[in-house]
């Protein structure tokens, strides 16, 4: 889980991704990826039972990306730390995962998304958009491209050399996933409200020109 200055939730996430963990009958850790925060955010998850890893380089991508390098597992999961994804879904991708998929794409669309969760900006017009770019440019079929609760398997992470450092890196996992043909399937998840109580480091505008220019690049042939 990538992380920021999420002191006021990051402790519950790690408490919850343990219990998720032991759920799931599974040998597992937590790896909080830090990117700099200010806060008391490093010491909280560390005593909540995380291991935090420090990435320098900053961006919610290059966060992910550091943290899944550091990352142990034969399967790895990508959350959040604002409490938003419910993570006691972890069983559900654990059993895609054992029955062959490469990666296993949370759906809060096809899920349960509580009231406050997401802005019908995002529900009705972003995220759609994005659904249908990717279709039309690489032919996913997915119902929320954007969901950043995701499953995969280190060797089918390694394969698409992953580059984005932003936001971006939804939308460029799953086109080189699509695109290389590896098994992807989607997973309905429960959606929170963030309880972070403060803005989400989300920039909507530049963001979503982001994953917009990275889409038609990757289309055009770009890496």
């Amino acid at each position: 889980m990538p992380c920021l200055d999420e002191a006021r939730t990051v402790g519950k996430c790690v408490r919850e991704a343990r219990q998720a963990i032991r759920r799931a009958r599974v040998a597992g850790e937590v790896v909080i990826a830090d990117n700099g925060s200010r806060d008391a955010s490093r010491e909280l998850a560390r005593r909540a039972g995380a291991r935090v890893v420090r990435v320098r380089r900053r961006g919610y991508g290059a966060a992910l990306q550091g943290g899944i390098a550091a990352a142990r597992g034969g399967w790895i999961l990508m959350a959040d730390c604002d409490r938003s994804y419910d993570l006691s879904s972890l069983p559900a991708f654990v059993d895609a995962m054992r029955r062959g998929a490469d990666l296993a794409q949370g759906t809060r669309l096809g899920g349960t998304i509580l009231p406050g969760a997401m802005p019908w900006t995002h529900r009705r017009l972003g995220t759609p958009f994005f659904n249908l770019m990717l279709f039309l440019c690489f032919g996913a079929r997915v119902s929320d491209s954007q969901c950043g609760m995701r499953m995969f398997t280190p060797a089918a992470y390694r394969s698409l050399r992953m580059r984005s450092t932003g936001m971006e890196f939804a939308s460029e996992m799953l086109a080189k996933a699509v695109r290389a043909g590896l098994e992807v399937v989607e997973i309905p998840i429960r959606y929170r409200p963030d309880e972070r109580g403060r803005p989400p480091h989300l920039h909507v505008v530049r963001d979503g020109l982001r994953h917009l220019f990275l889409i038609l690049r990757l289309r055009l042939g770009g890496r």
